[in-house]
């Protein structure tokens, strides 16, 4: 959704849209105790997927995808080897399947972005 976001409403829509949502979900209670010191990481990674992803997609948007994926997967390395401390398979859900669930919401976003009727798409 953050791959589409920022291709309909461009890259501050999709900003506050990946910051949003992991915050309401921390402030109604949905995301574990275990998990609450990462949410600030998550709303920080989402961000740096948006922005790459926004400033690439206009030139090659699978070279967006991609740069995006692995610049969200490296906010989350950083973060759980210099900041946060962690239980190790809760770490570990932040760092690979993160990266792989990128790339497939990016591949899944162009494909849809690509079918979607010229009105709905934002002009280059």
């Amino acid at each position: 959704m953050l791959f589409l976001a920022t291709f309909t409403v461009g890259i501050g829509g999709g900003v506050v849209i990946g910051a949003l949502t992991p915050w309401i979900a921390l402030m109604r209670g949905i995301v574990p105790p275990l998990a609450q010191p990462i949410t600030p990481f998550i709303m920080a990674a989402n961000a740096t997927l948006v922005i790459v992803f926004g400033l690439l997609a206009r030139f090659n948007p699978w070279a967006g995808v991609i740069a995006a994926a692995v610049c969200k997967y490296g906010v989350f390395v950083l973060a759980l080897k210099f900041i946060l401390v962690l239980p190790p398979k809760l770490a570990q859900a932040f760092q690979i399947p993160q990266l792989l669930t990128a790339l497939a919401g990016g591949v899944i976003a162009v494909i849809v972005y690509q079918a979607l009727p010229e009105q709905y798409k934002r002009p280059s």
